[in-house]
């Protein structure tokens, strides 16, 4: 853990920063190390957080809010997917499953848009990126479904091995909740085949059209906010998140940034660092 990392923050209400009036920003360049330091004392907010902030920012703006996000990034449904009786995620090996679900993270979706586009389109503030005051943070609806199965998966796992439970019950049901609410707005209404197996069998095979995953990994890629969800048994504890927004790509306009803040050569780039997987 990098010294930087540890600095205390005084924690703060989100609901407050969302609600604030936009600052004045200056340009990317002229940001010391000191101011960096103080942006990194706002990055107090745990993926759990930003998860509730998208929830309520969404509720309160619903007029323009989900149906915004939902388009922002230009999707449309064209790949025809069949739904599946067996998967890589579904699969009586159990250590290779285990691994494929400790792989599925929602850090890509994590993005940053800038301040005046994200007003254009009706979205509420973000936290302030920290490398570019120009910029809030965004959460993907689509990433959050992923966070929340992956770490239910998690949980059923600790389980099923008789170990301790890394996430609270709170957690799971605000996830469990999360999911079931964004069924419910989906209302999908694609009629399924039904057999009379005792096993669950009804729609195997049958295919639907839907968006592009690859092509959605792709736009966030492009937006991306240089997060690491990590070890969040450790990570969600620190009153200073900015840790958590040093992965920027080698190309990254704000990789020099972060070298600096981190008082790192040339040479470093966080982003090649080992990836934590929680099994």
């Amino acid at each position: 853990m990098d010294r930087h990392d540890k600095r205390a923050g005084a924690r703060i209400d989100i609901s407050a920063l969302l609600s604030s009036p936009p600052r004045k920003a200056r340009p990317l360049q002229r940001l010391s190390r000191k101011d960096c330091g103080i942006r990194a004392k706002l990055l107090v907010i745990p993926l759990f957080e930003v998860l509730t902030t998208i929830r309520e920012s969404t509720n309160a703006n619903h007029t323009a809010g989900y149906q915004t996000i939902y388009l922002i990034a230009g999707l449309v449904q064209e790949v025809w997917l069949p739904w599946e009786d067996k998967t890589e995620y579904n699969d009586e090996n159990f250590t290779a499953m285990d691994r494929k679900w400790g792989e599925l993270r929602a850090d890509n979706g994590i993005i940053t848009l800038p301040k005046k586009y994200a007003a254009k389109h009706g979205l509420r503030r973000g936290s302030e990126f920290p490398w570019d005051s120009n910029k809030d943070i965004y959460l993907l609806n689509g990433y959050h479904g992923i966070h929340c199965l992956s770490q239910l998966y998690l949980t059923l796992k600790e389980y099923r091995d008789d170990l301790p439970q890394s996430h609270t019950f709170e957690h799971s049901t605000h996830c469990l909740d999360w999911l079931r609410n964004d069924v419910m707005c989906r209302a999908d209404d694609t009629p399924l085949y039904t057999t009379n197996s005792h096993v669950p069998a009804n729609g195997i095979g049958q295919v639907r059209k839907c968006r592009d995953w690859s092509k959605l990994e792709a736009w966030a890629k492009e937006h991306t906010a240089c997060y690491r969800y990590g070890n969040f048994v450790v990570e969600d504890k620190l009153d200073n998140q900015i840790g958590r927004f040093k992965y920027c790509p080698a190309d990254s306009p704000y990789l020099s940034k972060i070298r600096h803040y981190y008082g790192k050569g040339d040479d470093w780039f966080p982003a090649d660092e080992e990836i934590y997987i929680p099994f």
